[in-house]
């Protein structure tokens, strides 16, 4: 009797042990389960951040563009005047050559939510291999690319204002420094040098441009299937 009394007793305590087990098992794999939801929605925010920087940069882009484009009429008079400038008006001239130099506005891509989803170890819980392979090679080749080139090209007109111009032309009185014609001709070629880099920077915004709205849809379709087809902000 007693025997029989201990052998029930040791299966009831194998029983409760199993389910003790059996249930701190089951809420480590929940508890898991549930950092991974948690997880996953922090990446999303932080997708939404870097939606909202995409945008921006859409919106600077055109004025960018727009800013580039007008640069070229400006180029080919400067340059028609410089192949002789006993044509050239010298008051136009003069506002051409300011406006061309005064300002030269390019593109710097804003890269804020990139680096927090970086740092921050995101990328991974966004789950979506080809998304994030697609963000990596747009910040960190396409982006760089871009802001590479600007840097030069921001540098190659300021030069030009500081050290090229000034040597035939003077800004605040608007009248040429020299009647010579190899030394204008220099210029003239510097500035032709010039206009043929505004036209390879123009070609390289318009070719970001494509990459950067292709990324967008591709963001906006993960944040749709993310939000289950509700609307995004």
């Amino acid at each position: 009797m007693n025997r029989d009394r201990s052998s029930v007793r040791w299966r009831r305590l194998l029983v409760e042990g199993s389910v003790l087990v059996v249930s701190i098992y089951l809420a480590i794999v929940l508890e898991g389960v549930s950092e991974e939801r948690a997880d996953h929605r922090e990446a999303v925010e932080a997708l939404l951040s870097l939606k909202h920087e995409l945008d921006l940069d859409r919106r600077d882009l055109d004025v960018v563009m727009g800013a580039q484009a007008e640069r070229f009429p400006r180029h080919d008079r400067i340059d028609r005047w410089l192949a002789d400038p006993s044509t050239a008006p010298l008051d136009s001239l003069g506002q051409d050559i300011a406006r061309l130099f005064r300002q030269n506005r390019t593109m710097f891509p804003r890269d804020a939510a990139w680096t927090t989803m970086v740092s921050s170890s995101q990328l991974a819980d966004l789950r979506d291999a080809r998304l994030v392979a697609r963000l990596a090679d747009f910040y960190e080749n396409r982006n760089e690319r871009l802001a590479v080139n600007a840097d030069i090209y921001d540098e190659w007109v300021s030069g030009t204002a500081r050290n090229v111009i000034p040597v035939i032309w003077d800004q605040s009185s608007s009248r040429f420094l020299t009647s010579d014609e190899v030394e204008v001709a220099r210029v003239r070629g510097q500035m032709a040098g010039l206009r043929d880099f505004s036209e390879a920077f123009f070609a390289l915004l318009d070719q970001w441009r494509v990459e950067l709205e292709s990324l967008q849809s591709d963001v906006d379709r993960y944040l749709e299937r993310s939000s289950g087809g509700r609307s995004l902000p």
